[in-house]
């Protein structure tokens, strides 16, 4: 770290103490009526089922690999997090939502913590670049498990570079990136970066067996449920067959991802704005290298961490997906803030390059809530929602065809099978519906919210499809319920 390097007071403590406190207004804000993401009720199943039956599998993907026996393919460590707060706070959305909202809570805890004997701009700083980050904002509450990856990755860089050769900590640092890595696989990456960190500052092969055992020894516990049971060859089998794996395993696929690599950095407002400070941050200081005398450092152990993390995640990615940048938020800002511990050395006009950015970054958090709330307003309140199609559904107990999310409230109360990867996109209304019937399915609710990865049943689909007939529909949803046949 640069804490003994000059640092310069880029803007007085009221400039923080304003911002910050605007940044957090913004997140809270965008936390109102936070609409059901796609992810929440993956996740929230597998979480429900583990906690109820002691076991992951999915009713809303039964027929789909067996997954309706056991599933050994999920988010492992996030889906035994969640399963454990879900056991405290009830199998609720907001709970499933906040595993995430916790686990950036702790992020930025850690953050602060990292720069404990800094001057306090540097935790302020921090701080408004953490918490007024748009990714995190609309990520940071919602189903998925990147935030809880990042949370592992840094806690296992922080211990890792205050190790100084201590093999204790070194067992430390490899057993949370491995955390990471059984939280999600991604989180393989801070495990592959760590070990080539250490080679990189040319350590012994102590140290590199010291972090390297323990990763490895964690993440093995992906396989523990598995082998129990003696079903190794049915994880190996679902993985090669996972929905989201299988079409990645081309190379021509692969050369696709790797090509759009760019666009997890500058997909949106909740990326663009931490991605340009911390690129024009580090363009100063490096301009600033060779234009000052007495040259001001470069932050190199995290900046060596970061380039390592861009080179293998562009080699692991199955996608460039925007959420995939919460992997490397806490980094780039350990990024800005130390660069900026390093700002006195600069010439004038570059300090103030470096101050505009910081002034206007909560513009970007702005932004990022006006999204959200688009997103909450083009979204209906799923539990209420719910209610009103069950409403339409005497039938309790009877076989559904729904979006995932058709879940909340409703799980107890009929036998309900996933719209999503029900069937190829281009297959005919006429013969999903066929298949229905045959696999005698009361009900089939329709999702028209087109980012949703299911098989769309159009609005503007026949009222009556086969035996079935549509009973219901607003903006969202529509009802189809079997008729019985005649005579």
């Amino acid at each position: 770290m640069l804490f003994s390097s000059p640092s310069i007071r880029l803007l007085p403590p009221r400039f923080y103490y304003v911002a910050l406190l605007v940044v957090l207004a913004l997140f809270a804000a965008s936390l109102v009526g936070r609409y059901a993401h796609f992810d929440d009720a993956w996740s929230a199943e597998e979480a429900f089922w583990l906690l109820r039956d002691g076991y992951v599998h999915s009713e809303l993907f039964r027929g789909f690999g067996g997954w309706e026996n056991r599933l050994y393919i999920f988010h492992k460590g996030y889906i035994y997090l969640m399963a454990a707060e879900l056991a405290v706070l009830g199998e609720s959305l907001v709970a499933v939502k906040s595993v995430a909202l916790i686990s950036a809570a702790a992020t930025l805890g850690l953050l602060l913590r990292y720069f404990r004997a800094a001057p306090s701009e540097a935790r302020w700083l921090a701080a408004l670049l953490y918490v007024g980050c748009g990714s995190v904002m609309l990520f940071g509450f919602a189903g998925r498990p990147e935030t809880t990856v990042a949370f592992c990755g840094f806690a296992s860089y922080l211990v890792l570079h205050q190790a100084n050769g201590r093999l204790g900590r070194l067992v430390a640092a490899g057993a949370l990136a491995g955390l990471a890595g059984l939280v999600h696989p991604n989180g393989t990456l801070y495990m592959a970066a760590g070990a080539l960190w250490l080679i990189w500052y040319r350590a012994d092969w102590r140290a590199l067996f010291s972090f390297s055992v323990p990763a490895a020894a964690v993440l093995a516990l992906f396989a523990l449920d598995a082998a129990l049971v003696g079903e190794l060859p049915v994880l190996a089998d679902q993985f090669v067959n996972y929905p989201v794996v299988a079409p990645n395993l081309h190379l021509s696929d692969k050369l696709r991802v790797m090509a759009r690599y760019h666009s997890i950095f500058f997909h949106s407002a909740g990326e663009i704005a931490l991605s340009v400070v911390a690129l024009v941050a580090l363009a100063l200081a490096w301009w600033s290298r060779r234009t000052t005398v007495g040259e001001a450092p470069l932050p190199k152990p995290v900046l060596r961490y970061i380039l390592l993390l861009l080179g293998l995640f562009w080699l692991l990615t199955k996608s460039p997906t925007a959420y995939y940048y919460l992997l490397f938020v806490p980094f780039l800002v350990v990024l800005v803030v130390e660069i900026a511990l390093s700002a006195g050395q600069w010439k004038p006009g570059a300090r103030r390059v470096l101050l505009v950015l910081v002034v206007l970054y909560p513009v970007g958090t702005l932004a990022q809530l006006l999204y959200v709330r688009q997103l909450n307003q083009r979204s209906p309140d799923i539990m209420a929602l719910n209610a009103r199609l069950a409403a339409q559904m005497p039938i309790r107990g009877a076989k559904v065809i729904a979006p995932l999310n058709f879940i909340f409230g409703q799980i107890d109360n009929y036998q309900i099978r996933g719209l999503t990867f029900l069937t190829a996109p281009a297959t005919p209304l006429d013969s999903v519906f066929a298949r229905a019937a045959t696999d005698s399915v009361q009900y089939i609710i329709p999702d028209y919210n087109t980012s949703n990865d299911v098989y769309h049943i159009p609005p503007t689909a026949p009222a009556r499809i086969g035996q079935y007939q549509r009973v219901y529909q607003d903006q969202w949803r529509a009802l189809y319920e079997r008729q019985p046949a005649q005579p």
